[in-house]
Order: structure tokens, then sequence, then C-alpha cells
């Protein structure tokens, strides 16, 4: 009896570690080898001149990790930027379709509205990477877009933000020091990009 219970047991074993090979989506194996595309896919985007100028000023404070959200990410070429910087990246967007194969690169890609409610916990971010969203948004999604960044952002986070000038930006957002201020080009036209920091 003993015998046998020891056979089944090594065969169940056996097949669990057969099932476990078989379900490895390895490029390597003959079968494998039309399995998944996405595996030789290579991106093109490059990283923006305002995520290269981001993370100058990260190193320029010996910063080389951390949970950062990149908003309205688009195709995704400034988060897998940051990944390959060190960083554990969070790439939002609404619009799924743009977010495609980010998840082979490391980047966590997340579709859903940053003018809506983040899916974010508390105080889990360290830095807000954002190009565009809250400059183009609307004046009532302005308001819970704050709302959010407040919630998600650690004391002492920071962000940056694309935004008209100054005076505006510390308006919007009481609460936060401005740090930095550069003005880049996007699309043919110049903006201003500001670094700012938490402190609730």
């Amino acid at each position: 009896m003993f015998n046998k219970v020891s056979q089944i047991l090594i065969i169940a074993f056996l097949l669990i570690n057969l099932i476990t090979v078989l379900m490895t989506e390895s490029p390597d194996l003959p079968w494998a080898k039309n399995h998944d595309e996405r595996i030789k896919k290579k991106t093109d985007c490059k990283p923006s001149e305002a995520a290269l100028f981001f993370h100058e000023f990260l190193k320029s404070r010996g910063i080389n990790s951390g949970h950062l959200a990149d908003i309205c990410c688009g195709h995704g070429g400034d988060a897998i930027f940051f990944v390959q910087c060190g960083f554990d990246v969070y790439a939002v967007d609404r619009d799924p379709s743009l977010l495609g194969d980010l998840d082979l690169h490391g980047v966590k890609a997340y579709s859903f509205s940053p003018t809506d409610f983040w899916l974010f916990e508390e105080s889990f971010l360290d830095f807000v990477f954002d190009l565009s969203c809250y400059k183009s948004a609307k004046k009532e999604e302005k308001e819970t877009y704050r709302n959010e960044i407040l919630r998600c952002l650690k004391p002492g986070g920071l962000a940056m933000i694309a935004m008209e000038n100054s005076e505006l930006l510390a308006n919007d957002f009481t609460g936060f020091n401005i740090l930095k201020k550069i003005k880049l080009e996007k699309d043919g036209k110049t903006c201003n990009y500001f670094i700012m920091e938490y402190q609730r």
C-alpha cells in the first residue's frame, strides 16, 4: 500500500513538473518559437527632453530609484527610459491601445483617466511625471487631478508638470514648493516645465 502511494505521488510530481515546463514561454524551446511574437518586439520610442532633464535633476540629488507614475504616457518612451534608469514605473493612459507591450520592458501599465480616481494607494508614489495631461485638462478635471496627486504622492515626493507659468502653478498646487523651471520644445511648441516638491 505504501509503495503504491509513493508511486502515485512520484507520478503526480513528474506530471506537475512537465506541465510547468510546457507552460513556460521560453523562445528557445522549439514549440515556442512563434508562441508569443511580442517578445521579439523592440521599441523605437526615445525619451523626451523633459524626461532626460528630470532624470538628471534626480541624479543630482542622489536619487536613482522609487515609484514613478508617467501620467498620459502615450507610447511609453519616457516610461521605458525611467525603467532603464532603475525606477519602478507605472504608465498611465486612458487609451489602452497606447500601452501595448510596455510590460515587456518592465513598465506596469494602467489604463484609466488621470482626471478620475488614480488606481494607487495613498502616499504610494515617490514621483509624478506629466508632460501635458494637467495642462490640457478641463477646469473640473483639474480639481480631481489635484486631489489625486495630493492623495497618492508621498510627503517630500517630486512632480514634474507642464504649466503656462509659475503663478498658475503656485495657485493650483498649494502645498508644493517649486524647485526648478525649464523651457523645452514639445511638438514644435515651447513649454514650461516645473519640478516641485510636495510638502504635506
